[in-house]
């Protein structure tokens, strides 16, 4: 509803701007709720507690520059008692991400479920997503999963930025790269062609990082990002915290690098713990 106040008398113009602020109001009311509705059914969608195993826990985090976002992140139970995990980032914010990020969310449980390969989950979700990505939008992820017997994780990468496997023992880094282009660039047979397979042993209280950008990219009043360096920092001195604990600390740092200011993007990250015992 909108009022054009050149249209009535003066002595009632008045009137109508108090009328036209009242509407203002009320729909900038209604959209909140429904921003926020379509929050709270986002984050119903990530585990909200940590994971514990006799062997690992696990935690996450994520935060959206709008009420909705594209970062996300999942960790799952698979029948050969091993656990899938998962990071992600759909290109852009808002709402659009948010719905390719439910659709992904949703092929990456129901593909890990049907093979144990990481690669091969990577290449049926490219084929869900295929023609559900409007051109210029692409997604990123990182595919990983733990042998709690063996203690090696299996992953692939689509794009995205490399895992950080930290050693306190021996304080010895491992990047977690590979190759693997982001899904919805090439097309099907393009990206099955690229994807990779990757395995790393993860050592007895070791941590094992995986983020999306936005966390690197946060930037203080300065425009210093908070960058690799400052991340690997955080990361150390929470390696003898629990993976809760450890992703706290981490999104503390970060916040207190931005002291509190708006980031420029959406973030999300998770840490996965072996345990000594």
């Amino acid at each position: 509803m909108s009022i054009d106040l050149n249209d009535l008398p003066k002595s009632i113009q008045s009137e109508g701007a108090v009328l036209n602020t009242s509407v203002e109001f009320v729909q900038r009311r209604a959209k909140a709720r429904e921003f926020k509705s379509a929050r709270m059914a986002q984050v119903a969608m990530l585990p909200q507690q940590p994971k514990e195993t006799p062997h690992y826990s696990i935690a996450a985090h994520s935060g959206a520059i709008d009420h909705v976002g594209g970062d996300f992140y999942n960790y799952f139970d698979l029948a050969n008692g091993q656990t899938a995990t998962l990071i992600g980032d759909v290109s852009g914010s808002g709402v659009a991400a948010a719905m390719i990020m439910s659709m992904a969310l949703e092929s990456f449980v129901i593909r890990g479920a049907s093979t144990n390969s990481p690669a091969n989950v990577m290449k049926l979700v490219s084929a869900d997503m295929s023609g559900k990505l409007r051109r210029g939008k692409f997604l990123t992820a990182f595919y990983g999963v733990i042998d709690p017997i063996k203690h090696v994780f299996r992953y692939a990468r689509a794009g995205h930025m490399p895992g950080i496997l930290y050693n306190p023992i021996d304080e010895s880094w491992q990047e977690l790269g590979g190759q693997g282009i982001a899904l919805g660039i090439t097309r099907v047979q393009e990206f099955s062609d690229t994807i990779r397979e990757y395995e790393v042993t993860v050592p007895p209280d070791s941590l094992l990082l995986l983020y999306t950008d936005g966390i690197a990219e946060a930037e203080n009043h300065l425009g210093e990002q908070f960058g690799a360096q400052r991340l690997g920092r955080a990361l150390t001195q929470s390696a003898r915290l629990s993976a809760e604990l450890a992703v706290d600390y981490i999104v503390d740092e970060m916040r207190k690098h931005t002291a509190n200011r708006p980031l420029n993007d959406d973030f999300a990250l998770l840490v996965i713990k072996r345990l000594s015992r």
